[in-house]
């Protein structure tokens, strides 16, 4: 028998509207978390969605890991609302 494969899914878990992305800095400089000539990381279009990453098997759902999802990207996915409990 074929073993199907999990089905993963990303769930908001906040969204941070800030008015400017910085990434983590090393000693060379900041680290940048998206590319900015695709992504502001200024003004009001330069918010983040934090992300829960989880995979389905059958009505299971574990997490996988978690994920910042840059705003524009996040709303050209046209996200929906569905109810999951996370246990």
């Amino acid at each position: 028998m074929e073993e199907k494969k999990p089905r993963a899914d990303l769930v908001a878990i906040s969204h941070l509207k800030a008015l400017e992305i910085k990434g983590p800095f090393r000693v060379e400089g900041e680290i940048d978390i998206f590319d900015r000539r695709h992504f502001p990381d200024l003004g009001p279009e330069s918010s983040v969605v934090y992300c829960l990453v989880i995979e389905w098997y059958g009505e299971i759902a574990s997490r996988v890991t978690v994920a910042q999802v840059h705003w524009t990207v996040w709303q050209r996915a046209r996200p929906r609302r569905k109810h999951i409990r996370l246990i």
